[in-house]
């Protein structure tokens, strides 16, 4: 795998660009990017799940405040 490969999964998985490029710094403590990424690969679904748990309660509260909304101004008709 290479490096840019490594950089484009990590940010598939939440990660900034910044913080996948770091994290491919550890390459040669692994051998190999694919290496590091199956070491890693736990912890950036873990970050995926958090930013996609993150994404369904903006829109579940988004849908709740367009339903008050609605409700105040059929209350006020």
């Amino acid at each position: 795998m290479t490096r840019k490969r490594f950089v484009k999964l990590a940010m598939s998985h939440g990660f900034s660009r910044n913080e996948a490029e770091c994290l491919s710094h550890y390459v040669n403590a692994f051998g190999s990017y694919s290496n590091l990424y199956a070491h890693n690969k736990s912890r950036m679904h873990i970050k995926r799940w958090i930013r996609d748990a993150q994404d369904t309660a903006s829109k579940i509260v988004k849908t709740i405040i367009d339903f008050t909304n609605s409700w105040k101004s059929i209350l006020t008709l």
